[in-house]
């Protein structure tokens, strides 16, 4: 164990590590999510571009909030995990 907190704190361990599957897919989202925002701000007076990246920026913090909180949960999880395993 001390092994692998030894890897994620030196970055020898990708805990967001994704197989070529999974990244083809985000990489067909965020295409599809680009392509979308673009016509979109073609549509949009400056006014409403403006207002558009500030909900966007927000969201953005929004989800990666988010994400690091689900991450460190699903961590501390599997931890308790650990724990219960260990006690028997």
């Amino acid at each position: 164990m001390y092994d692998a907190i030894k890897g994620l704190y030196y970055g020898n361990l990708e805990p967001m590590e994704m197989t070529d599957e999974y990244a083809s897919s985000l990489r067909k989202q965020l295409s599809r999510l680009t392509t979308i925002e673009e016509r979109l701000q073609s549509r949009l007076t400056d006014e409403d571009k403006y207002l558009f990246e500030k909900y966007r920026d927000a969201y953005v913090e929004f989800t990666s909030t988010s994400c690091a909180d689900s991450f460190l949960h699903g961590f501390r999880l599997g931890g308790k995990i650990a724990v219960e395993m260990l006690d028997g």
